[in-house]
This record gives C-alpha cells, sequence and structure tokens, in this order.
C-alpha cells in the first residue's frame, strides 16, 4: 500500500452524514485529534495535506469508500464542500464538464446588444449548438434546460426554472 493511502486510513474518520473528514491521528503538532480535516480553497473544494500532498477531501473519500482512486468525482448538487457520500458519483472528464455552474446569469445564455435578443448555445460533442434568439433571459435558459436534459440526461446541470 502507498504510503498516502495508508496515512489516509490511520489518519482520518469519514462522517457519512454530514460529509466531513476528522483527524483521528494528529499529523502535526498544529492540529488536534477531533479537529475537522482541511479548509476551503479559493475555488470552494475542501483540500487538506498529506505527506506535503494537497489532496481534495472528495477524492479522498471516495477512495476511503471505495478502496480506489476516481479519475473525477463529481458533487451531484453542485456545492462543492458537500462531501456526503450520496452527493457524490464518478464521472469522465466530459460528464463533469457538461454539468459545470456558470457563475453569472444562466448557463447557456447571453445577451447581444446588436438584435437586442438573448441567445441560447449548448456545446455537445465538440461542437456549439445554436438553440434559437429569445426576447427574455427565461425563455433562453429554459431552452437550454430543455436541451441539456435531452443531450445530458442526469449529467446536465440546470439553470434554476423557479418560473415554471
Amino acid at each position: 500500500m502507498r504510503a498516502i493511502e495508508e496515512r489516509i486510513k490511520n489518519y482520518l474518520l469519514y462522517n457519512e452524514i454530514t460529509g466531513e473528514l476528522f483527524w483521528i491521528k494528529s499529523p502535526k503538532y498544529d492540529i488536534n485529534v477531533g479537529d475537522e480535516a482541511g479548509s476551503i480553497t479559493n475555488h470552494g473544494y475542501v483540500k487538506l495535506t498529506l505527506l506535503k500532498k494537497q489532496l481534495t477531501a472528495h477524492r479522498i473519500i471516495w477512495f476511503m469508500v471505495y478502496g480506489y482512486w476516481p479519475n473525477e468525482v463529481d458533487h451531484i448538487n453542485g456545492i462543492r464542500t458537500d462531501n456526503r457520500l450520496v452527493n457524490l458519483r464518478e464521472v469522465t472528464r466530459t460528464q463533469n464538464m457538461r454539468n459545470s455552474c456558470s457563475n453569472k446569469g444562466f448557463k447557456g445564455v447571453s445577451y447581444h446588444k446588436r438584435d437586442k435578443k438573448f441567445h441560447s448555445r449548448i456545446w455537445s460533442k465538440g461542437k456549439n449548438i445554436h438553440l434559437g434568439s429569445y426576447s427574455s433571459e427565461i425563455e433562453a435558459a429554459s431552452a437550454y434546460n430543455s436541451k441539456a436534459k435531452e443531450l445530458f440526461g442526469e449529467y446536465a446541470r440546470l439553470n434554476l426554472e423557479s418560473s415554471q
């Protein structure tokens, strides 16, 4: 067994209810047994350092539960600090990119000043598909949601559908 895997098994405890990792053995002088392991990065993930290697909590948790390192792990609800097992799933890189979140406005929607319309687009299989031009941002987001469900199924990250 690799040293990092041995350290994980001997030093960390996973709480499946909360999704948190705790130290069951102190890795260094300023960390106490029982402390929550890790800190939140600028990108919103929980990371911790073991044997001078930085690892994300969700990948450590996957290893602890399933016994192998996944290529990619997705947070189903999009909340990067929610590391409950029910919120984690192994995905391919493509699947993970399909359901990434937009941090401004609606995913797949942009405003074009020239025609004063909201355009809806989606990427699939290396192609940018134009879904139409709409008078409202909500209509364009709805068009994106429909196509995303069709193309990506359960891996689609949809815009909020509060108006429906």
